[in-house]
């Protein structure tokens, strides 16, 4: 009697467990059912020509170039004055002498090395 009682028990288990394993397998595949099919991604260019249309060259407008002049020497060194004053009221490094200067201005007489690096020497000319 024992032994069909233990072979019942582990038969009727056995039983549930695989009613569950199915149950539960239903409901996932029936949930996996229900969404929709997804589509492939297409990537769309926007902006591409049309490549049965000849090819046309695109002209864009010619640019309004309005030149800008640089300020004269005397309100550049007044503005570079100004800035040094601001500098020493700041207590910060003050700006150096050749920011009143323009490239054109400048003209390099020697270069030379120091224990900082390369540097050259810069005179303005009149």
């Amino acid at each position: 009697m024992m032994k069909h009682k233990s072979t019942l028990r582990y038969g009727l288990n056995l039983t549930l467990m695989t009613s569950v394993i199915c149950v539960g397998g239903l409901t996932v595949a029936s949930g996996q059912e229900q969404k929709p099919a997804e589509k492939p991604t297409v990537s769309v260019k926007r902006g591409g020509r049309d490549p049965f249309k000849k090819y046309e060259l695109i002209v864009k407008p010619p640019r309004s170039t309005t030149r800008l002049d640089a300020p004269p020497i005397q309100v550049r060194i007044e503005r570079y004055r100004a800035q040094k004053l601001a500098a020493a009221t700041a207590h910060v490094a003050p700006p150096k002498p050749t920011t009143a200067l323009l490239l054109s201005e400048m003209q390099v007489t020697g270069i030379f090395r120091t224990p900082r690096g390369w540097a050259a020497m810069v005179e303005a000319t009149p």
